[in-house]
């Protein structure tokens, strides 16, 4: 199995769920974005980076992690230090930070692609981070939105034709096998700049899983906090149809072959990424995420307190807001996960 494997937990006993709190081990620093300059990530050094310093200082205990991310890691993102003023923790990190033993500085941006935030250009801002935060573990949490975000999916897939019999014949499998050859030389460009840092003892990611989503898509613009159910503004009668599938009813690919072809970008950014790049920095490993939700949904990873199972649970599809964003629930359990068998060995706690 690849990555870091998460063993089947059949136990009725529920884990502890940290509560959310004001209270947190947290610090916040947003700068990508659409700059292209490396000027002015530098000129926000004295601010983001001279609070998280300082807190570090007042929590000297906080095991510190280095966070490079997207969505999964900023979504909703409201305010600096994350909080949400209405409804759950809507990321990674914001479930990570109520454990209140970490202290965490993100940089990245909903929508940033890895081959951006992987860019050797940025590489003077990095060391700055680096030797001013001496992190315990380096967290990356990229990939989606270089093979699956509306700037790139498209490109991947073709129109229905007659002779189409097969998922497969509806991808243009060299551009994708291409995409994904970019997206780790860029990954392993970046990772052993980040070991040459004498600091850095860990480098930890995860993989994607395979969703199962509505149906009915997530055309939406503002939720009122991601434990909600989400309001839908724009054109009611043209939705968006979820993240991908949009895009497959635009070029007439039956509705059979959608779920197969989601799956297979999916599972190949873990086998061409993730995969190949493991016995090239020994520092580097992810967590093996791939089914977690569906595992949940089944029982087989226990229970956490909170996010019961019930009758209806026979797929995630309550875990999911679209093929590749889960809900609060959904990365309440990933973050369980990565955190129990990565990030928390990773640490030595």
């Amino acid at each position: 199995m690849s990555g870091i494997f998460i063993p089947n937990d059949t136990s009725n006993t529920e884990r502890s769920n940290p509560p959310d709190s004001l209270s947190h081990l947290f610090s916040d620093e947003l700068f990508l974005g659409k700059v292209e300059n490396v000027a002015h990530f530098i000129n926000r050094v004295p601010t983001g980076l001279k609070k998280f310093l300082d807190f570090c200082k007042k929590h000297h205990t906080a095991k510190k992690i280095l966070v490079f991310g997207d969505s999964w890691v900023y979504y909703p993102s409201f305010g600096g230090d994350g909080f949400l003023p209405i409804g759950s923790d809507g990321n990674i990190t914001d479930c990570l930070r109520d454990r209140k033993i970490v202290a965490i500085y993100k940089v990245g941006a909903n929508g940033t692609k890895l081959r951006d935030v992987l860019n050797a250009k940025h590489f003077p801002y990095y060391q700055t981070l680096f030797e001013a935060i001496n992190p315990d573990l380096v967290f990356i949490s990229l990939g989606g939105n270089d093979f699956a975000g509306k700037t790139n999916f498209p490109g991947f897939i073709r129109k229905r034709s007659k002779l189409m019999t097969n998922f497969e014949d509806y991808l243009n499998l060299d551009d994708i096998a291409e995409r994904f050859d970019e997206v780790r030389a860029a990954y392993l460009t970046f990772l052993k700049q980040f070991s040459t840092y004498p600091s850095v003892k860990k480098i930890l990611t995860h993989c994607y899983d395979d969703a199962t989503y509505s149906v009915t898509g997530f055309n939406v613009s503002v939720t009122l906090g991601m434990g909600f159910k989400p309001v839908i503004i724009g054109n009611p009668l043209f939705p968006t149809n979820n993240f991908m599938t949009q895009f497959m009813v635009q070029l007439g690919i039956p509705t059979q072959f959608q779920p197969a072809i989601i799956r297979y970008m999916l599972d190949q950014f873990r086998v061409q990424v993730l995969d190949k790049l493991k016995p090239d920095v020994p520092q580097f490993d992810y967590v093996n995420t791939y089914s977690v939700l569906e595992r949940y949904a089944l029982g087989s990873l226990g229970v956490l307190q909170g996010i019961p199972l019930t009758p209806e649970d026979t797929t995630p599809k309550r875990f999911w807001l679209n093929e590749i964003h889960p809900t609060a629930e959904g990365y309440r359990i990933l973050e369980e996960m990565i955190y129990t068998y990565g990030i928390k060995p990773a640490l030595g706690l």
